[in-house]
């Protein structure tokens, strides 16, 4: 395949997700655990998940400049953050907001176009286009709207901070609205400003500096969609095999 931006058949390898991420998760282990509902089993990476066909090393470079900002800026979120409203509310220094947007874009883009989520519907539709032109054009007025919340995921009370969960249309909103989590934070990019919640518009990311996070509350990981179907399919192949070994026993 070619770089989806300029044709170039010379692609390089893309980390779907910024590798650090992934090693933020990973801490002191030697890997991180995926699973997926598309696929049975749990898979091992150490740096993440990663495409060869979709990006040219230029453009995979130009990637760079908005992922090193917000690799700096999730990181720094827990310490710099400033509460108010009696903690319902961050408020996060934000000096480019403009990167920002670009990463939140450019991370929904790589998922969304990348042959390795072919099994799921990641379809942009013509909004595909509008986003390539903001990430890696110049000039772009597109400004898709997007929030920052901070969603603290829990099992049996305790929260899960290494989780990252990969972007994904949200359902009943058609292909304008997605999301992703990551760094402890949930973030939302919603593509044309149809159906707008006007209750979410002080809370606005775009240009804002601070950027202001709405504190939602604790929810147990299982109640999250997809979630129990996801374990199902890490530890299906587990199970079948310790049932095998019983029943030759």
């Amino acid at each position: 395949m070619t770089c989806l931006v300029c044709g170039d058949p010379a692609t390089v390898k893309s980390h779907l997700t910024p590798r650090a991420f992934t090693l933020d998760i990973r801490g002191a282990d030697t890997r991180a655990y995926e699973g997926s509902l598309a696929l049975e089993g749990t898979r091992y990476t150490q740096a993440g998940t990663f495409d060869r066909t979709i990006l040219c090393d230029v453009h995979e470079q130009a990637l760079r400049e908005c992922d090193d900002y917000a690799i700096d800026w999730v990181r720094r979120v827990s310490t710099e953050a400033r509460a108010s409203h009696e903690g319902m509310l961050l408020h996060m220094p934000n000096p480019r907001p403009d990167l920002l947007l670009r990463f939140v874009c450019s991370h929904i883009w790589r998922h969304a176009v990348s042959p390795q989520n072919r099994a799921f519907d990641m379809d942009l539709s013509a909004w595909e286009w509008q986003l390539r032109q903001l990430i890696f054009g110049s000039g772009s007025r597109y400004n898709p709207t997007f929030h920052i919340f901070r969603q603290r995921w829990t099992s049996e009370g305790a929260e899960l901070k290494e989780l990252l969960v990969a972007p994904h249309r949200l359902p009943g909103q058609g292909r304008r609205r997605w999301e992703f989590d990551l760094g402890g934070l949930l973030w939302v990019l919603r593509l044309n400003e149809r159906h707008v919640d006007h209750g979410l518009e002080s809370l606005k990311a775009n240009g804002a500096d601070p950027v202001r996070i709405l504190v939602l509350d604790d929810r147990e990981l299982t109640d999250r969609p997809g979630v129990l179907d996801i374990a199902v399919n890490m530890f299906r192949e587990r199970y079948l095999r310790e049932q095998r070994e019983a029943g030759g026993a």
